[in-house]
């Protein structure tokens, strides 16, 4: 809120005191905000963050909607607009006891093509809060995610694949 321009808005994702507690060491590892002035004269926030390791069909659809969410909450609460989410990822990867489950992944492309595209909205009491010029607090948040409704989305049957540890 204070300094928007600063090029150190970088966070940690790791907590190195309790790695060892861990069956494995958190796949992201931190994320960087940049906010810069659009050209409608409203400063944007975008959000990049770093992957070590990515579980292709399991961990990044989570990671883009988890990522996007802290976008749209931090944009909120520093006065921006939720700008563009970005991943960087390093070791991208599926594992073959996934191999039945990507391939049907691949062979729903036609349908996938057919679907819309859902957007992510706020509740309607965070947009009452905009609408009346407040600021918005990170406290402001109900901490089950209710705050956040996916609207036309329209899934596809599920498909079950094993996560692995």
């Amino acid at each position: 809120r204070t300094n928007p321009s600063d090029r150190r808005l970088v966070a940690s994702m790791w907590n190195p005191a309790e790695l060892k507690k861990m069956a494995l060491p958190p796949c992201h590892h931190s994320l960087w905000f940049y906010s810069y002035v659009g050209e409608d004269g409203n400063r944007v926030l975008d959000t990049t963050w770093h992957q070590r390791s990515a579980d292709m069909p399991i961990g990044i659809p989570y990671n883009i909607l988890m990522y996007t969410i802290i976008n749209k909450i931090v944009a909120l609460c520093t006065g921006h607009i939720p700008g563009v989410v970005r991943g960087v990822l390093g070791n991208t990867h599926y594992y073959l006891d996934q191999q039945e489950g990507v391939d049907e992944i691949i062979s729903r492309d036609e349908e996938v093509k057919e679907c819309n595209t859902p957007r992510l909205q706020y509740s309607a009491r965070i947009m009452t809060k905009l609408l009346t010029g407040k600021q918005i607090n990170l406290e402001d948040f109900a901490i089950d995610g209710s705050d956040f409704i996916v609207e036309n989305y329209n899934p596809l049957a599920p498909i079950v694949m094993p996560v692995a540890v």
